[in-house]
């Protein structure tokens, strides 16, 4: 049965995402550096010897400093809003924690605990998305790890992060993938060395069309979406988007 309602509803979304009357065109040309994602892991098998991450935070940062734990070490981290901060190591450990330097009562420093995140298995390079947190006193952001790897997430392929509270199902060109509320899914491109605009359709489980638009992509780009429930009633859908530009793999010489 769930076999037979994905392709019922495949073949649905496809005849929806063809009427014309019911796009509405954006495009999105986007050259800058990122990252990418892949869902978080059970973390019974991760290689402890070390990992390389890297930080975003699309808003302000909510607190002047911001530390993580490198051993019995606390490494101060920098941010750049909307983008990925620099490169940074971290060994001998399952857990990433980010840290407050504070003052107590009696005038003494210490470091509060204000969040964490398991790592990624299987992956030496991680992205970790802060989110502040509204209400949460103790807890003050919470952190979303991702598969920042090659081969998590290769050149040529979208990655696509469910942000609006419900299930959707993403069309890119002709393939149709069902996409979870809070998960994360990758897509292939489908792009040439001459990269173009592709196309991308949002669509509901009952087949109905909620978005449609054009993202650039180049076989040597990729780029991770990031869908959320729009803030204006005008809109059903709000997108950041982190691109990443790929060397050219280097030949071997004859």
């Amino acid at each position: 049965m769930a076999g037979s309602r994905g392709t019922q509803l495949k073949r649905i979304l496809r005849t929806e995402f063809m009427k014309p009357h019911r796009i509405s065109l954006f495009i999105v040309c986007l050259h800058f550096t990122f990252v990418l994602a892949l869902p978080l892991a059970a973390q019974s098998n991760i290689d402890t010897s070390g990992v390389k991450f890297t930080c975003l935070l699309w808003d302000e940062l909510p607190m002047d400093e911001l530390y993580y734990k490198e051993g019995e070490s606390y490494e101060p981290i920098e941010f750049r809003k909307g983008k990925r901060s620099k490169e940074y190591s971290l060994r001998n450990t399952s857990v990433f924690e980010l840290f407050v330097p504070v003052v107590n009562e009696d005038g003494q420093g210490y470091f509060k605990l204000i969040g964490t995140s398991p790592l990624v298995e299987g992956t030496a390079q991680i992205l970790f998305i802060m989110v502040p947190l509204e209400r949460q006193p103790d807890m003050l952001l919470s952190i979303l790890a991702l598969d920042d790897s090659i081969d998590g997430f290769p050149p040529g392929t979208f990655r696509f992060a469910n942000f609006t509270g419900s299930e959707l199902l993403v069309k890119v060109r002709d393939e149709v993938t069902q996409l979870a509320a809070g998960k994360v899914t990758v897509a292939d491109s489908q792009s040439s060395e001459d990269g173009g605009l592709v196309p991308v359709a949002l669509g509901s489980l009952e087949g109905e069309l909620l978005h449609f638009t054009r993202i650039y992509a180049h076989a040597r780009t990729r780029e991770i979406v990031f869908i959320l429930k729009s803030k204006n009633p005008r809109k059903k859908f709000d997108f950041k988007f982190v691109p990443q530009n790929m060397p050219q793999p280097k030949k071997l010489a004859e």
